[in-house]
């Protein structure tokens, strides 16, 4: 510490986070009770069968034997075995993720390689160009039927409504 920086770097975070600090101290600490309520009714502790349920119905469970296989193939085929990291990766972070109770979208950020090598996979294995094709459209009309309810596509009050004539949400409520 014989320069002056660290000290310098020091009093500037404290310059960015004394305000936020002085405000929770000023509202007598609202993140804490914030903690307590996602602690006590919001974060559900998945195990591991649950855990991978939620994975399915999260990423489309269309699309489901497409990143399956993105898991599987590098340690079927050796012709991709340079690829067993992305399997790897993903079998640890669920595992963490299962222990730690991590939330279920957490492991979102995993699934892109694992399509990519699936998708690879499935074209590998597939001689018949219709199937590539019917196999692509299935998933692409899934993805479409449920993005309503992954992206803001549509109103929140159409949503809504036709969620509630339907028997999916009770009148006025959200869930």
């Amino acid at each position: 510490m014989a320069t002056p920086w660290p000290y310098a770097g020091a009093l500037i975070a404290i310059g960015v986070i004394l305000p936020n600090v002085v405000w929770q101290w000023q509202h007598n600490w609202p993140f804490l009770e914030i903690g307590e309520v996602a602690a006590t009714s919001k974060n559900v502790a998945l195990d591991l069968p649950h855990y991978l349920l939620s994975q399915l119905l999260l990423v489309n469970p269309v699309a489901a034997p497409v990143w399956i296989a993105g898991v599987l193939a590098p340690f079927l085929a050796v012709r991709w075995r340079n690829y067993r990291i992305f399997s790897l990766q993903y079998i640890f972070v669920i595992g963490m993720q299962v222990v730690l109770h991590g939330k279920d979208y957490y492991a979102a950020g995993l699934y892109p390689p694992l399509f990519a090598l699936g998708a690879v996979a499935f074209e590998a294995l597939s001689q018949s160009r219709s199937f590539r094709w019917a196999v692509a459209s299935l998933i692409a009309a899934s993805g479409l039927l449920i993005s309503p309810f992954a992206v803001p596509v549509l109103p929140i009050d159409t949503v809504s409504g036709r969620l509630t004539r339907r028997g999916g949400i009770p009148e006025g409520g959200s869930g």
